[in-house]
């Protein structure tokens, strides 16, 4: 006997339980970082804090979203990865023809220059469409 009494569908709840936990520990640890980098950049341009700093604490965040990845990546079943895989695909996708678009359509004269945000931020929302499709099963 392995010394389990729960059942297995007791065991994945409990498993997308630490996930979801993991994954909401994250993102609350994003949201702080950005709030604080805030802060720093006007600390930072009022000349409170030397430009090392900043890049330190650019590399501290670097580190936190890397050890963050690894650890999601081993907490990811395969139906999540390939929900992931697909929501990715979609947002490359997305990017690889919105900018060249948009930078054409600059260099003729017909719009302002690509604003990166608007992109980032756009692909970041084809993204969560294309995850959600797959959450809902629409294939």
């Amino acid at each position: 006997m392995t010394g389990s009494s729960l059942s297995g569908e007791e065991r994945l709840k409990q498993r997308r339980s630490r996930f979801y936990r993991y994954s909401a520990l994250g993102i609350a640890v994003a949201v702080l970082f950005g709030m604080v980098s805030g802060y720093t950049r006007r600390w930072y341009e009022s000349g409170l804090l030397p430009g090392a700093a900043i890049v330190a604490m650019w590399a501290l965040g670097l580190g936190a979203f890397g050890f963050y990845v690894a650890g999601y990546l081993r907490r990811l079943d395969e139906v999540d990865m390939a929900d992931n895989l697909w929501a990715a695909y979609w947002g490359f996708h997305f990017y690889m023809v919105a900018y060249p678009t948009w930078y054409f359509f600059a260099t003729v004269g017909m719009m302002p220059d690509p604003n990166q945000q608007i992109i980032w931020f756009t692909t970041m929302l084809v993204m969560l469409v294309g995850y959600v499709t797959r959450k809902l099963g629409l294939r």
